[in-house]
This record gives structure tokens, C-alpha cells and sequence, in this order.
């Protein structure tokens, strides 16, 4: 269910209050994400994990429902995931990424303890952080 005002989804108000979220940019999480096993995963373990990102994503389209002028756009356009030092993914966004998006992907274990990720915003702010994804994962 998404909450709007009669416009696409992209100019809808910002659920999170923007004084609050400044406080939060660009925090990150990795929260694993159980699977179902299979006789391939017993051979060739397949992990899955969730990061979670927290950002506003202004799309530049959004109200603001006091002054009624437009927010200025500011949302995650790079983001590149490492294990170890092996490159996982990198990804461009849009607008069309989600307020404080999650992004559910698969790896294969290669005994880093860590995972690298560096995100780049539309205001050219960099958040890298080196999260924990457990012994040999």
C-alpha cells in the first residue's frame, strides 16, 4: 500500500520528517535473509542478504506540504558491494528507488569476514562503511 495524493507515487510527501533524517543519512545494515535449502546450497552455499540504507530519495517531484514549494532532489544514484576484495555488484539508481531502500541480493561465501559498501548520493556525498557478514561467509 502506498500512501499519495492523487499523484504517482514519485511526488508523494516523504513519510520520514527531513530534520530526522539528516541525523540517519546514509546508515547501512546487512540483515541476512533465510533461504530455502537445497541440494545445490549443501555443494555451493548460496547466501542472501538484505542491506538496508537509510536515505530520504527526494525524487525533486515531492510538495513540501507546509511551504508547498518543491524539495530539492537528493537520492542514492551508486552503490557498489564487496566482499573482501572481490567486487559483488555495483548498481545506478533513479528516483525510482524507494525512501531508505533494501536490496536483497545473493554471494557466494569466500572467507571474507566483511562486506565493503560505498554508496554515492545526487549531492555528491559518500557513505562507505565495512559490515560484518561473519566468519568464512
Amino acid at each position: 500500500m502506498v500512501k499519495t495524493t492523487g499523484q504517482g507515487t514519485c511526488s508523494a510527501p516523504p513519510v520520514t520528517k527531513l530534520d530526522g533524517a539528516e541525523s540517519s543519512i546514509g546508515k547501512m545494515e546487512l540483515t541476512p535473509v533465510v533461504m530455502p535449502i537445497s541440494v545445490s546450497a549443501i555443494t555451493n552455499p548460496i547466501h542472501r542478504t538484505r542491506l538496508n540504507i537509510s536515505h530520504p530519495n527526494l525524487t525533486g517531484l515531492q510538495l513540501d506540504q507546509i511551504t508547498l514549494r518543491y524539495i530539492l532532489p537528493r537520492y542514492v544514484e551508486k552503490i557498489e558491494v564487496g566482499q573482501g576484495e572481490e567486487k559483488l555488484m555495483s548498481m545506478e539508481a533513479g528516483i525510482s528507488l524507494a525512501e531508505n531502500p533494501s536490496i536483497a541480493f545473493d554471494y557466494a561465501a569466500n572467507g571474507a569476514g566483511t562486506m565493503r559498501i560505498v554508496a554515492q548520493d545526487t549531492d555528491e556525498t559518500v557513505f562507505d562503511h565495512e559490515l560484518s557478514i561473519g566468519s568464512g561467509s
